[in-house]
């Protein structure tokens, strides 16, 4: 039985792979803790492709949001551009209301009122290659 269910997984994984070829965005993962305090906060890593966007959307309570840029390459290092803002209508995208270009140790807040928000991550005009990027989203 164990047996039979790795075999099916594997299968899964090859086929969400297979999928996500000809995308101009990359696959992301998120990682959510939630603290004793009743704030959240995640790491989202994704990539990030030469003249791309990738777009993560979440909830708030009224607060202040704030997104730290922990690493981002290959070249390790490498200036990307990050914003916060709120979902557009169609999903998958993000209408950005404050933005940053700038390398790991970067952050940005907003304050907003409780609701439905993302973050998205975009080219700055000079990748010349897929880009990884851990971000760490702290939220109320």
């Amino acid at each position: 039985m164990t047996h039979r269910i790795t075999h099916l997984a594997a299968i899964v994984c090859a086929a969400i792979t297979i999928a996500a070829c000809g995308s101009s965005t990359a696959p992301s993962t998120t990682t959510t803790t939630i603290p004793a305090t009743g704030a959240v906060t995640e790491n989202y890593f994704s990539s990030v492709v030469p003249g791309g966007t990738t777009t993560h959307a979440f909830a708030a309570n009224a607060g202040t949001i704030t997104v730290t840029l922990q690493s981002s390459g290959p070249p390790d290092g490498v200036a990307i551009s990050f914003g916060i803002g709120i979902p557009t209508l169609g999903g998958g995208a993000c209408s950005l209301t404050t933005t940053l270009t700038a390398t790991p140790g970067a952050v940005l807040s907003a304050a907003v009122d409780a609701g439905s928000y993302c973050v998205e991550v975009y080219d700055p005009g000079k990748l010349t290659a897929q880009t990884s990027f851990v971000l760490v989203i702290a939220r109320p």
